[in-house]
């Protein structure tokens, strides 16, 4: 049986034996310098000891064990079969920013541009919090563990807003931390993924109907953006929103658009969307002066993006965002108009003025026609559908109809 006891050079001695699947045996021994860690180490060895011998190493305890170097690799292959041991890592080696790096390549690969670079900040929380617990990734083996991480962000408060942290950012976060182990199972570290098989997600509120600006605030905003010489955007402010408004582009979409994508001949923009999908939209005749006015002022300028012909976007979609809400604050419209609103309203003008459903999917890229029908709602301020209803109109036909006469 695994022995403790005082050695004269090292403090402490730990013997145990390993038991391989093939009938042989193995002694070995751990040193330790103060009485405490020997005791630890002497109880991990006993339970070693009695896991070979009765050979019901599980795949959790080979992974503990090979990280508290009480085996070696080598010593794996002969604990388990070939299929149980083949590509094991030593757990300590796979630190949490390899998981963040593993999660990265993963949205980089089926991710918008939007998404890689939005959604890598979803793992930061994540980390932050294991880290300050000392739990490694390879200690996230169980739900318990995950469900305690969700009740600590639900009695947070996001910083920006000072609002409790929502069931819906935490969904995203349990589907990040999902992703990052993942890699552990590949890897045989898990034999399961705790964050899949034991945690479910929150349900979240369905979202309303998505609103879109009344005629008369579209207006004003019009207005603004006709007299508007400010120099947010780098000068390209006014053409940015005035494309949003005509094109309902997602704001990625807008500041990544390439030079060639923009065809006035044809009539139609080339969309790069979410998924790595393309798309075409048809060119409004308002529009058109103003794509023409980004034009001249590219005259002078080479580069990769329509809007500022820069080797890099003119501005990430957050500052443009800001920008956006800025604008409106001025103008003392409501806070609820955002740049995003613009697309609602886009969508929601074109349902409205008739466009089939299937038009306003593939020109909105939308992934299902069930999203496009969110926007059947009325257009704020146009004709009531019911005000074309008349019963009369009908029974006046049945009045003068002529009787048959047999």
């Amino acid at each position: 049986m695994a022995s403790l006891w005082k050695h004269k050079q090292h403090g402490y001695k730990i013997t145990y034996t390993l038991y391989y699947i093939d009938g042989t045996q193995k002694e070995k021994y751990r040193y330790a310098r103060k009485e405490k860690k020997a005791i630890l180490i002497h109880q991990d060895a006993k339970r070693l000891e009695v896991l070979t011998l009765e050979h019901r190493l599980t795949h959790e305890e080979l992974v503990y064990f090979l990280h508290k170097k009480l085996v070696d690799a080598e010593e794996v292959a002969k604990l388990t079969s070939r299929a149980q041991s083949k590509h094991l890592e030593d757990p300590a080696g796979i630190t949490w920013e390899k998981l963040q790096h593993e999660y990265d390549k993963h949205v980089y690969s089926v991710g918008s541009k939007s998404t890689r670079a939005s959604y890598s900040y979803k793992t930061k929380p994540i980390i932050e919090y294991f880290k300050n617990k000392g739990i490694a990734p390879w200690q996230v083996n169980s739900p318990q563990i995950i469900q305690d991480y969700i009740t600590h962000r639900r009695t947070q408060k996001a910083v920006k807003t000072g609002a409790p942290i929502t069931k819906s950012t935490v969904n995203k976060e349990i589907t990040a931390l999902r992703i990052m182990l993942d890699y552990l199972v590949r890897k045989k570290i898990l034999s399961e993924n705790p964050a899949r098989t034991g945690v479910k997600r929150f349900k979240e509120v369905p979202a309303r109907a998505p609103r879109a600006i009344h005629p008369d605030d579209l207006q004003i905003i019009m207005h603004a953006l006709d007299n508007y010489n400010g120099e947010a955007a780098f000068g390209y402010f006014s053409e940015i929103i005035y494309t949003y408004i005509y094109t309902g582009m997602r704001r990625y979409e807008l500041l990544y658009l390439q030079p060639d994508n923009v065809d006035l001949r044809s009539g139609l923009i080339t969309v790069h969307g979410k998924g790595d999908k393309f798309r075409e939209i048809e060119i409004h005749p308002n529009l058109v002066p103003h794509i023409e006015s980004v034009i001249r002022k590219n005259s002078n300028r080479k580069g990769k993006y329509f809007f500022g012909r820069h080797d890099t976007p003119l501005m990430d979609p957050n500052s443009l965002y800001r920008a956006f809400k800025k604008f409106i604050a001025k103008l003392k419209l409501p806070g609820w108009i955002t740049l995003h609103i613009l697309r609602h309203t886009w969508t929601s003008y074109l349902m409205d003025s008739g466009v089939p459903p299937h038009k306003v999917q593939q020109q909105a890229g939308h992934e299902s026609i069930t999203t496009t029908m969110k926007y059947t709602h009325r257009v704020p301020g146009s004709s009531r559908a019911i005000d074309t209803l008349d019963y009369k109109k009908y029974m006046k036909k049945k009045e003068s109809a002529t009787p048959n006469e047999g």
